[in-house]
This record gives structure tokens, C-alpha cells and sequence, in this order.
């Protein structure tokens, strides 16, 4: 089935689902998931879409940018050694003194970066410091195990 076959399916489908009740939804959906292929999650998306107005419009969703971290790692992973290597959180409560002290040494960083920078989560930190925790040891024993 083409796509805009499948787009004057789904308004018609549309017309007839968003005024029936609970029952009758999911039949007109199970009818629309079989004569278009898609899974039902995928429908629920299209009606959500129709909705909106993308449909209608005859233009497909804005796929979102794809999100490049490559900077923010690189700067994350330099203050992170810089800073003895702290866990997240601790990282993320210290990044805006080290942010003072990498600029002094380093130079200016991009207008763009600093307020993302310092707006990061610890899990994202987690995330971008993942791969530079592998290279480097972790630092000493944890008190709860046994030495014998």
C-alpha cells in the first residue's frame, strides 16, 4: 500500500474513530493495522499525527536533529581528570568552578557549549564518561569487603 494511500485510509479511519466508543476504537484499529501493515503502536502515532495536523498537511513529521556530544565529551572528559575523577553528581556540583579554571588555561569556550554544559544531568555525565572510565582504574578498595 502506498503512503498516500495509506494517508486517505487514515482519514477516513480517523473520522469514524474519533467519535466511537471504547470498543468500537479498538476495532477500527485492528482494521486499520491489518490493511496497512503497520503495528498498532505505529497506528496510535498515526492517529496522534492526524491530529496535529502532519497528515492533513501532507508533509511527514520534523525528524529531530541528531544530537552530536562529541564536544561536550571531549570537555567533559578533560575536567572530569582534571578534577581526580569524581563520580557524577560530585562532577556536576564542581563543574562550574572547573569550568573557570579550564577557561583560564584553555581559553574561552563557545557561547553555545557553556549553558549546555552546565545544565547537563549527572546521568548524562554518567553517560558521556562512560567510555573514558574504562581507560583509567578505579581508585582504591570499597570499605564493605573483606581483605583476608
Amino acid at each position: 500500500m502506498s503512503l498516500s494511500a495509506k494517508r486517505e485510509l487514515l482519514a477516513q479511519v480517523h473520522g469514524r474513530y474519533q467519535w466511537v466508543g471504547r470498543i468500537y476504537k479498538a476495532q477500527r484499529g485492528d482494521e486499520f493495522c491489518a490493511s496497512t501493515g503497520y503495528h498498532r503502536k505505529r497506528a496510535r502515532y498515526a492517529f496522534l499525527e492526524v491530529l496535529s495536523g502532519l497528515w492533513e498537511a501532507g508533509r511527514d513529521p520534523v525528524p529531530k536533529p541528531a544530537i552530536r556530544p562529541m564536544r561536550s565529551y571531549r570537555l567533559s572528559r578533560l575536567i572530569w581528570l582534571a578534577s581526580e575523577e569524581p563520580c557524577s553528581k560530585l562532577l556536576k556540583t564542581a563543574l562550574p568552578e572547573w569550568v573557570g579554571h579550564f577557561e583560564s588555561r584553555h581559553g574561552k569556550l563557545a557561547k553555545n557549549l557553556l549553558p549546555k554544559l552546565l545544565r547537563i544531568s549527572p546521568a548524562q555525565l554518567d553517560r558521556l564518561l562512560r567510555l573514558a572510565r574504562v581507560g583509567y582504574a578505579k581508585k582504591g578498595l570499597g570499605a564493605t569487603r573483606c581483605l583476608l
